[in-house]
């Protein structure tokens, strides 16, 4: 695996104030730490971390949840992952975290390429000389939106895209607290039909299927990321299993919650004022309640989260949660989580609570030698996939096609078939004057322009044929890439799940993405080139399979 260019976002748009932040606009100085170029400059923040975060009274509670957490995965616990508990235990331990909340079959690849940046970051760290660092990804289990999280699509035989669900109602309940086995059995046989059948791909959707009555697609989550990851010490914390006594703080905080909001609703102005818009309302919720059966419902200002509840944080809220818990010296994000932090300035400073350096995660579209060989022979780009299939097929058409395909030729065949009508016409005039001189040659006149007017009807018909396979031909070229490579019109990363990725490209497919997805420019490619950039990158499939 290899980062073979560059590209441009394209059509599909980032938050300005994303855009912002990476192109380092002096106004976003307020309200978003300056982002780093180096590993070296993050490095140099280690001792304040632990400054902060060594006297933790609540350490001991999230080692044991993690652990918990990656236990009842039904994933053995990894030595990678032991070690890097015993490390986090340490009142020196610092954190590169990353997290998002879980989804069918691990959701939409983007996730994986938060984690691979996290763990190169934590390499790139290590050979800095940082001590004790460790990747934690925060599986927000706690969400409670069965929209979002209940389905992933995949590229079907016909090259469609087509998705699978776990169908049940909404429930209102917390992902964590949401059994799933009979709906995930189904969703693993739907899927079956949907990936190449290699071993691995196999193997890979068998690790979805239930492995107890209490199954959750938290836990198949966790499940996927240590199977892929738990070798390079990735630890899992699903945010269910953090202990009443890592919760009070919540109840404190939204204690304050008018100060707190008029704080984010100011920050929202000011940011509006400088052309932005916030992509979370600074009126959402700050604070929701799970109650004994996992169910969650949003606690208003002003009132108290009931004592025989669970408080849960919202957005605004969680991630100063996460980084008061974890000794957090990065935190790998989004472009729309990095826009809505913006408004968490104030809410870290009311809160008393370090804010981290914010690291963008590697935007990757992920494309095979065949597909990188139609990019280049038709001279397309990933942004113009977003166009469609059809308006693909026309570009390849108008630039690589054969006058027949332009149009001006598109009746060759009718043309031949013309001709021969013609021939045959003009010989039967002769048949009278033949007779004349002798009519034993009438027969074989006639024998000979019926059957060239056959031969050329063959040949038409051949001509028409080739017609309709060379147009195919562009036309499935047109399908596959779009699929592939800008499904829905949308970015690849943000609707296509690992899982038929690791059937072509093999069980250590997720575990190379980590050789690309740096978030400092350590390969002379020009990653920090003052914009935010996605990168083509070229994957090679594993092995010879059918995949008609």
């Amino acid at each position: 695996m290899q980062l073979h260019r560059l590209i441009d976002h394209g059509a599909q748009p980032l938050s300005s104030i994303y855009s912002a932040w990476f192109e380092r606009a002096e106004h976003l100085c307020r309200y978003l730490p300056e982002r780093c170029s180096r590993v070296d400059e993050l490095a140099r923040q280690v001792d304040s971390v632990r400054q902060v975060h060594g006297h933790s009274t609540q350490r001991n509670n999230v080692v044991d949840a993690i652990r918990t957490s990656l236990e009842a995965s039904g994933q053995p616990l990894m030595p990678a992952q032991s070690r890097a508990l015993e490390t986090l235990a340490r009142p020196d331990a610092v954190a590169v975290v990353t997290g998002q909340q879980p989804c069918l079959f691990g959701g939409p690849i983007f996730v994986v390429h938060k984690v691979a940046t996290a763990l190169r970051l934590t390499d790139e760290l290590r050979a800095q000389g940082v001590e004790h660092v460790v990747t934690v990804f925060w599986n927000h289990d706690e969400d409670h939106d069965w929209g979002e999280a209940n389905h992933v699509a995949f590229v079907n035989p016909a090259l469609d895209i087509q998705s699978v669900r776990l169908r049940l109602p909404s429930s209102g309940l917390a992902l964590g607290a949401f059994e799933v086995p009979g709906a995930l059995e189904r969703a693993v046989h739907e899927a079956r039909d949907l990936i190449v059948q290699t071993p691995w791909g196999l193997a890979e959707l068998e690790a979805f299927l239930p492995k107890s009555p209490r199954e959750t697609v938290a836990t198949t989550t966790t499940r996927m990321l240590s199977r892929h990851f738990g070798a390079e010490g990735l630890l899992v914390l699903e945010a269910t299993r953090l202990p009443p006594a890592t919760r009070e703080v919540l109840r404190a905080w939204h204690g304050g919650a008018g100060e707190l909001r008029q704080r984010t609703s100011t920050t929202a102005r000011e940011l509006e004022a400088h052309g932005h818009v916030a992509t979370v309302d600074a009126a959402a919720p700050l604070l929701f309640s799970i109650d004994a059966t996992g169910r969650r419902r949003a606690v208003e200002d002003g009132r108290a989260c009931p004592l025989d509840h669970a408080p849960s944080a919202a957005v605004l809220l969680r991630p100063v949660w996460q980084d008061w818990l974890l000794p957090t010296l990065s935190y790998v994000a989004g472009p729309g989580e990095i826009a809505y932090n913006a408004l968490l300035g104030p809410i870290y400073e009311a809160c008393s609570v370090r804010r981290p350096q914010l690291v963008p995660r590697a935007s990757l579209v992920l494309v095979d030698p065949r597909a990188l060989d139609l990019l280049d022979r038709f001279d397309l780009s990933v942004a113009e996939l977003r166009q469609g299939a059809e308006a693909i097929e026309a570009r390849i058409v108008a630039s690589h096609g054969t006058p027949d395909e332009g149009g001006a030729a598109k009746g060759i065949a009718a043309r031949v078939r013309a001709e021969a009508r013609e021939l045959k016409s003009r010989l039967a005039a002769l048949e009278d004057d033949v007779a004349k001189i002798d009519h034993y040659l009438v027969h074989p006149l006639h024998r000979i322009a019926t059957k060239t007017a056959a031969e050329l009807g063959r040949y038409a018909d051949k001509v028409e044929r080739q017609r309709r396979n060379r147009t195919g031909l562009f036309r499935q070229h047109a399908r596959r890439l779009c699929a592939e490579l800008a499904p829905r019109g949308a970015c690849q990363e943000r609707v296509l799940p690992l899982l038929p990725f690791v059937a072509r490209g093999g069980p250590a497919f997720a575990r190379r993405l980590i050789d690309v997805a740096s978030p400092f420019d350590s390969g002379g490619h020009g990653l920090d080139d003052g914009r935010p950039r996605q990168r083509l990158v070229l994957w090679q499939p594993e092995g010879e399979f059918d995949e008609s």
